[in-house]
């Protein structure tokens, strides 16, 4: 029978356990007996052992036999110790091991606060008048010395207040991780949620409870990823907050169930399991003590091996809803229920990216006697409910935020989403009254270049860990929509045909290159298209977030990429307009004499040195504008912010691919 409980020496829970010598760790008691003396005080234990160490730690419990100062090393056991080796003030910790078969074992500790001379004391006896401090029964002379008895009698007092002192002074610095008891320690280490690990000395706790504590609450600001980052690549960085929705940790890792962790004064028994440095073991040899302990990374020994199951019915599993940890199997193949869709939990499978240590999983199992469509959604709904509780959909969907039109008699906190002028605009500070999203980008920050919100979700799939002769199953994503009632809006499913979509926010650049380079042999950002300057000098702007311009003042410049297809939507974001030139998006490029240009005005064709108005805008573009122009065949169509503002047709350079920016005469 494997042991389930944790396991103190000298208390049985379950499971076979061999015949061990009786210590009594109640019995174990330290405390100071003078200002200069902590007496140590034990029942000496009985039976057979071949060693007794009595060891020491000022910061925390002894962990192993030689974590500390040893008091004591002897075959016999003696009763007690005067410790006179101690700072006043401190907590002073005390073990003490058994040496059992050549394996030494934690069988009890104490830790004791040692009093503090704070002359409490001479403070009461400096009170007393000196008639009693001379008094000799009912005789009185002036010329004997103190009444001991009656100072000693004081000192009892002095003892009392002094200890309570000391008490209190332990209690004012309990939050000094350095000097705090070491349970304090712990409910730090709990409360912060930093990582521990059985049988960890107590120089090392405090390590992680106050360096771990700083590098927690700096874990995810802006200000600790710029600073990693420039360790990283040697350059200046500025980060901006973005809106990307993530889901929760446990939605990401499934966290639980874990089994307990691994605790060295355990017996365990063939197929018990732990957790031991982030990673799950399964027992197969009895094993006991750090000699027989679980490998550290995650390999195989005598006594352990890595666990790696597949379970249907865990802690985790909602019978109501047929789902684990909120994930619902679901069939997408008609006439077949969901029923016959489960998520299962695999535990102790390697970490994507990190096979040293472990992780949790959920896994599709198809049911059904043939074939099927099979997935899962974080939804947890009773599969015989039609319109699932609204409350359902609230605990476990990711809320969208209401995208409103920027206006500018509203004040707006930091973090709100607006549109404005054909974009979604994100105030990354408390943004000034009245002032428009793209004249105050200091404190608005644009996030799309459309006033679609982007979501980004992914996945990891991977054969069946518990059989990795069968291959990867295809898998695509898929969003589900619910309104405020819990009722379904849409499923929209990942495009599996390849993306053709290509974007440039120069708002990045190669190291190696530099900054000021120009746009030739830059790839964008999105679909791995590669700008070619046809006239050199259109370069990322010294200032201005995300803004091109010309290099040289007044002088030409262009530059393309070659699309691949001769329709395409191509939009960009005039910022502020260039004095005496024009500035366009290229369409349909041949050569640096012939192609397509939307400009600010007008679609107009350029052919040698004739420039021909195709049709001008309804309304011209200004600054802060985005125009769009949809190029489908023969036909154009040009978009200022998302609203038509012209349409013409023209075979001009019909099968060109090419498309770009230039500014120009």
């Amino acid at each position: 029978m494997a042991i389930y409980l944790t396991h103190k020496y000298g208390t049985r829970f379950y499971g076979p356990e061999p015949d061990l010598p009786t210590f009594d760790p109640e019995r174990f008691t330290a405390y100071s007996s003078d200002y200069r003396t902590v007496t140590i005080l034990w029942e000496p234990p009985v039976g057979t052992f071949d060693g007794f160490r009595l060891v020491k730690n000022f910061f925390g419990v002894p962990q192993h036999e030689d974590d500390g100062i040893v008091l004591l090393d002897d075959t016999v056991s003696d009763i007690g110790y005067d410790d006179t080796d101690v700072v006043a003030g401190q907590f002073v910790y005390y073990g003490v091991f058994l040496k059992i078969s050549g394996t030494w074992a934690l069988t009890g500790y104490t830790s004791c606060l040692h009093i503090a001379d704070m002359r409490s004391a001479l403070w009461l006896w400096e009170r007393i008048p000196n008639h009693y401090k001379l008094l000799r029964g009912n005789q009185l002379t002036y010329q004997d010395d103190d009444n001991e008895q009656f100072k000693k009698y004081v000192g009892v007092f002095g003892w009392g207040l002094d200890r309570i002192r000391t008490g209190m002074r332990a209690s004012w610095t309990s939050g000094d991780i350095d000097t705090t008891h070491e349970r304090i320690v712990d409910l730090i280490i709990g409360q912060f949620g930093l990582p521990t690990y059985p049988g960890l000395a107590g120089l090392r706790r405090r390590a992680i409870a106050r360096d771990g504590s700083a590098l927690q609450a700096a874990k995810g600001t802006v200000e600790a990823m710029e600073a990693i980052t420039r360790t990283a690549s040697g350059w200046d960085v500025v980060l901006r907050k973005s809106r990307n929705l993530i889901g929760s940790y446990d939605r990401s890792r499934m966290v639980n169930p874990l089994p307990l962790p691994w605790d060295p004064s355990i017996h365990y028994a063939v197929n018990a399991t732990v957790h031991f440095y982030e990673v799950s073991y399964k027992c197969v040899t009895p094993a006991y003590g750090w000699e027989q302990c679980p490998d550290g990374e995650g390999a195989s020994n005598t006594w352990w091996q890595r666990m790696s199951v597949v379970e249907a019915n865990t802690a985790a599993y909602h019978a109501a809803s047929n789902s684990q940890h909120g994930w619902q199997g679901m069939s997408h193949t008609v006439g077949q229920a969901d029923t016959k869709v489960q998520t299962r939990l695999a535990r102790g499978i390697p970490r994507p990216f990190d096979a040293v240590v472990d992780t949790q999983a959920i896994t599709v199992h198809n049911t059904h006697s043939g074939t099927l469509n099979a997935g899962a959604r974080l939804l947890p709904v009773p599969q015989n409910v039609a319109t699932p509780d609204p409350l359902t959909v609230i605990t476990n969907a990711v809320p969208l935020p209401n995208l409103l039109e920027w206006s500018a008699e509203r004040a707006y906190p930091a973090g709100s989403l607006v549109a404005w002028r054909g974009q979604v605009w994100h105030a990354i500070r408390p943004p000034r009254t009245g002032i428009a999203p793209h004249t105050s980008t200091d404190r608005w920050q644009a996030v799309n270049t459309d006033t679609r919100i982007r979501l980004c979700l992914s996945a990891y799939t991977h054969q069946p860990h518990t059989d990795a002769t069968k291959a990867v199953a295809p898998a695509s994503m898929y969003l589900e929509c619910y309104d405020e009632r819990g009722a379904l809006i849409t499923r929209e499913f990942a495009l599996t045909a390849s993306d053709t979509r290509v974007l440039d926010t120069f708002t990045v650049f190669n190291p190696e290159d530099g900054p000021m380079h120009t746009l030739g042999g830059r790839e964008t950002e999105y679909g791995s298209k590669t700008w070619v300057d046809r006239v050199t000098g259109l370069t990322r702007h010294s200032y201005d977030y995300g803004v091109i311009r010309p290099a040289t003042p007044g002088a030409r410049a262009m530059s393309t990429i070659d699309y691949g297809t001769a329709s395409a939507a191509v939009a960009a974001t005039f910022t502020s307009a260039v004095s005496g030139q024009v500035q366009a998006i290229i369409l349909r490029y041949v050569s640096t004499t012939s192609y397509v240009r939307a400009t600010r005005t007008a679609l107009q064709t350029v052919s040698g040195a004739t420039v021909t108005t195709l049709v001008t805008y309804a309304t011209p573009i200004g600054d802060g504008d985005r125009l769009t122009v949809v190029v489908n065949g023969n036909n154009y169509t040009a978009k200022r912010n998302g609203v038509q503002v012209a349409t013409t047709t023209s075979t001009f350079n019909s099968s060109s691919t090419i498309f770009g920016l230039a500014v120009e005469t």
